[in-house]
């Protein structure tokens, strides 16, 4: 019964109709909040180990030193590496597409 192109063709529907719904559920930002990780080198060398800072705006909140064994708490100034990037925020716009998105992904997958 479910085999014919007509359960098919209702099967992938029901699939990206509930992708569009999943897709217009949620809305994503950046935050000022960023995860910094940073190489240690000494005298020029890379040791292969890297160093994690907790950012806002231009305070660190938490800096980690592996070397040392050492963590750092608050501080003014926060480093800024090359591919330096701010958290993203993902925020739930339409909580009901959620549900009824999932839902209707997994009927088309039952199918």
């Amino acid at each position: 019964m479910f085999a014919s192109r007509k359960w098919t063709r209702i099967a992938l529907a029901l699939n990206v109709a509930g992708g569009l719904l999943l897709f217009y559920s949620f809305q994503a930002t950046s935050s000022s909040f960023r995860l910094v990780r940073r190489p240690i080198s000494a005298a020029g060398v890379l040791r292969g180990s890297y160093e994690y800072d907790i950012c806002v705006e231009n305070y660190t909140f938490l800096a980690t030193e592996p070397e040392a064994g050492a963590v750092e708490l608050g501080h003014a100034g926060c480093p800024t590496p090359e591919d330096d990037r701010p958290a993203a925020v993902v925020n739930t716009e339409h909580p009901n597409f959620i549900t009824i998105g999932f839902l209707t992904i997994l009927l088309g997958f039952i199918i």
